[in-house]
């Protein structure tokens, strides 16, 4: 652990602090040893984690006699680990709204029939209104680095999949122990819409121009940002700032 980095946020930033204790809360197995008394005053879930972190820091787990290891990740320095720290169905509207930000043009030529029906039925409609209106003018250079890919599929799985593309990015650089850890929180939000996508989710491995996408990844994540953090859930800002 950084201990500046907690210092900092422990005074600063206390939902950031209260937020990383709830994600290693929820992370602990079911037995584990006592708590001691001097932690007992704090609110369980935060005890829970403080407590898991002593364990692991001074190797104390092993002297209790418990057989599996326990496993926690406290280093969130870099800001998009935060991103596991929102809520699922919070992720699952910002890619919805990341990819139709991305195809807002598009979107606002879609005229026939059907083509509408299959939008209205994969896209929510606040999504759809959002890329009408400010979508459009949000991502600049960053919607033409997604525009000219997949442009075989329906439009409705190329809004999700480049939404989804975009989260790929922000978090392929994870540490493994981070990955493992919220591997259940990655499934639920890659994989929240299965039906949209059908043969869709290996393209993000066999594309030729990966290399232009993986090169433009911080440009993306901080595009991803903003959208999450104006659009879905203004109230996590403090939590990235």
């Amino acid at each position: 652990m950084h201990k500046d980095f907690f210092i900092h946020i422990i005074k600063h930033k206390p939902e950031l602090f209260q937020a990383i204790l709830r994600f290693n809360a929820s992370c602990l197995p079911t037995t584990i040893p006592p708590i001691p008394g001097a932690l007992q005053a704090l609110p369980e879930e935060n005890a829970k984690a403080l407590w898991q972190a002593l364990l692991e820091k001074n190797n104390l787990f092993q002297r209790f006699g418990f057989q599996h290891q326990v496993s926690s990740f406290w280093d969130f320095t870099e800001e998009s680990r935060r991103l596991v720290l929102v809520e699922p169905d919070a992720m699952e509207q910002a890619i919805q709204m990341f990819g139709a930000a991305i195809h807002a043009e598009q979107i606002a030529q879609v005229i026939g029939k059907d083509d509408v029906l299959a939008l209205r039925a994969h896209i929510t409609p606040q999504v759809l209104a959002y890329a009408l209106q400010r979508g459009r003018y949000q991502l600049g250079t960053v919607a033409r680095i997604f525009r000219s890919l997949d442009t075989v599929l329906p439009l409705h799985q190329r809004i999700i999949l480049h939404g989804r593309l975009a989260v790929q990015l922000c978090i392929a650089p994870w540490p493994e122990a981070l990955r493992t850890m919220c591997s259940s929180w990655i499934h639920q939000v890659l994989d929240a819409n299965p039906d949209s996508m059908d043969a869709s989710d290996s393209l993000f491995l066999e594309k030729d121009n990966l290399g232009h996408l993986v090169e433009n990844t911080r440009k993306i994540w901080f595009s991803f940002k903003k959208i999450l953090l104006k659009e879905v859930v203004p109230q996590w800002a403090p939590y990235f700032e």
